[in-house]
């Protein structure tokens, strides 16, 4: 999945604000998030169909301190939205 197909999926699950907003790839399955001067990651885990998402720290800006927020269980509605995986060669 690149990073495109996790953002288009996490927009058409709802789980994004409907502002504007910053993002760029924090890991190969989670995108960072910058909304009104706060910092959140999102981390799609379709193995398990749940979206974790994580608030960076107050601390600093620069912080890449964040901790747990919430954890979002996918509905089966949601699940046939996400993006089908790249199927192996054969």
């Amino acid at each position: 999945m690149t990073p495109n197909d996790l953002l288009s999926d996490l927009q058409k699950l709802k789980l994004l604000p409907s502002q504007p907003l910053h993002w760029q790839t924090f890991s190969p399955t989670s995108l960072c998030v910058e909304l009104n001067h706060h910092r959140y990651v999102y981390q799609l885990d379709v193995a398990l169909n749940t979206v974790t998402v994580f608030h960076a720290s107050d601390q600093t800006e620069t912080s890449e301190d964040f901790h747990f927020d919430k954890t979002i269980q996918l509905t089966a509605t949601q699940q046939k939205l996400l993006h089908a995986a790249t199927p192996l060669a054969s």
